[in-house]
């Protein structure tokens, strides 16, 4: 339902904005169907408050530790690790032009009601580093989270697809050599994604999985607090050659996230446990309702598209009756 009433959004946006029925009569009566599109105007003024006053990330220090922390620049001058922290994601963002992402999602919000974009790893160029890649994701229909999430941002979710437009199948094959082009419909569809082989060619998905997991939460010497999995006594011992001891431990509970990339009942790619507890994708709504037991999500018009369809009736009724109005001038006698 939600994806159906974003559509229509969309279409509506984009023009379409006489009501379906309405339509057809006009149309087979031969009868204008003009559009005076008065609702776009309040989202482009709020879409331009948004370019004026665009969001950045601020890094605050969240206990003593944090504050004293310091970070040494190449040139020997120490800053705090909050702000070298925050330097950090500035570069991030800029790298990225992560504004485009940014403001592709909040336009989605405004516009039919979520958008979208993802952070993922990346090998640098000629070196065996990693960078982040902040990726808008142009189409609002390719992310379809986990039902059962009610967090504003997900983070209650257990999993989220991202799914591809079809791509040729001689394309897959070549891409993809050896793997099933068998379709399977999953539980979780969205727009065209309701079978993984169309005639269009076939869907590729990604797919995050979030599992719960419990680590050993250790406080160390120089007063770092660190998480511990199977490979707790090799650390233990790398940090003794160090002078750094475990001052003390505890179990302590987490998640972890896995990224697996299919198409239908086959596995693309080898399966990847990510850095970090949370899904890397990052959904913008508009204002959320609770209703019935679940969210409802809704735009910036959303209640006023009856208002713009009855403006767009009455006005083509008048232009239509002043069209229709003769034209010849009135001829009188100069005695009348």
């Amino acid at each position: 339902a939600r994806h159906e009433k974003a559509r229509e959004s969309i279409k509506f946006l984009a023009g379409d904005q006489w009501d379906p029925q309405a339509k057809a009569d006009r149309l087979r009566e031969k009868k204008p169907l003009l559009i005076f599109p008065k609702l776009n105007q309040f989202v482009d003024n709020v879409y331009g408050s948004m370019l004026q006053q665009r969001p950045a990330i601020t890094v605050r220090p969240d206990d003593d530790v944090a504050r004293r922390s310091k970070a040494k620049l190449s040139a020997g001058k120490r800053i705090s690790m909050a702000n070298a922290r925050a330097g950090l994601h500035r570069q991030i963002d800029a790298v990225n032009q992560a504004q485009i992402a940014y403001l592709n999602g909040y336009e989605g919000a405004l516009s039919w009601g979520f958008g979208s974009w993802r952070y993922r790893l990346a090998n640098k160029s000629y070196s065996f580093d990693q960078v982040i890649v902040i990726d808008p994701i142009w189409d609002p229909f390719a992310v379809v989270w986990d039902a059962s999430s009610t967090d504003i941002v997900n983070r209650d979710a257990k999993h989220c697809w991202i799914f591809s437009p079809p791509i040729k199948r001689k394309e897959f094959e070549r891409e993809y050599p050896g793997a099933a082009t068998v379709s399977w419909t999953p539980q979780a569809t969205s727009g065209y994604m309701t079978d993984w082989v169309t005639k269009d060619g076939i869907v590729i998905a990604e797919w995050y999985v979030k599992r719960p997991k419990t680590f050993r939460l250790c406080e160390l010497s120089d007063r770092r607090i660190v998480r511990w999995d199977d490979n707790e006594e090799m650390i233990r011992d790398e940090l003794q050659k160090r002078g750094v001891t475990v001052i003390r431990a505890r179990e302590d509970k987490g998640h972890v996230i896995t990224w697996y990339k299919m198409a239908g009942q086959d596995l693309l790619e080898d399966p990847i446990e990510l850095p970090g507890e949370h899904i890397p994708v990052v959904t913008c709504y508009g204002r959320r309702l609770w209703v019935e037991g679940k969210f409802e999500v809704r735009n910036l018009f959303e209640h006023a598209k009856d208002e713009q369809r009855v403006y767009n009736y009455s006005r083509t009724k008048a232009t239509e009756k002043i069209a229709l109005a003769p034209i010849t001038p009135f001829i009188v006698g100069s005695t009348q």
